[in-house]
């Protein structure tokens, strides 16, 4: 095997790590990062939906379809069979009956109303409430760390953020 990347020998989950730009396409020589998503309680659906769409624009898939099959393709356990039995028949009803197109962003829709529970909330909300702003660490790196905080607890009230 030709080795890519210069100071890293073969080992594969140090090139997995690398991703090397071919060209100026975009392509890539390596694989992208692995993706997951089971659907467990430890797992963050919205912190996967971002993941993935990061993960599809690495990958270069055009199409909604493929995007779908890649959507597909990742979730795993629970998250797949609830895929499988809800959403997919779900989309197939609404390309018949109103003539859309399944999209990516429809699947994850259900898949946050399904995954992201009032248990879940109420964890993120605790998180919120129990950030403070470190030692060393500048205010605005603080108030990122809260916006991304409002967004996962779903708080909409924007004096909450402020006080």
């Amino acid at each position: 095997m030709k080795n890519y990347l210069s100071g890293v020998n073969n080992n594969r989950r140090q090139v997995h790590n690398k991703l090397t730009v071919l060209n100026a396409r975009t392509r890539f020589a390596l694989p992208p990062p692995e993706l997951t998503f089971r659907g467990y309680e430890h797992e963050y659906s919205r912190m996967f939906r971002r993941e993935f769409t990061s993960y599809v624009l690495i990958t270069g898939a055009q199409t909604e379809s493929r995007r779908l099959e890649i959507l597909q393709g990742v979730l795993q356990g629970p998250a797949l069979t609830y895929y499988v039995t809800k959403i997919l028949p779900y989309l197939q009803e609404l390309r018949d009956e109103e003539n859309t197109l399944p999209t990516v962003p429809a699947a994850m829709d259900l898949l946050e109303t399904n995954y992201v529970t009032e248990y879940n909330l109420q964890r993120y909300r605790e998180r919120f409430n129990n950030i403070t702003q470190r030692c060393n660490k500048s205010p605005r790196s603080y108030l990122g760390r809260l916006r991304q905080a409002t967004h996962e607890a779903d708080i909409k009230d924007e004096e909450h953020v402020e006080s």
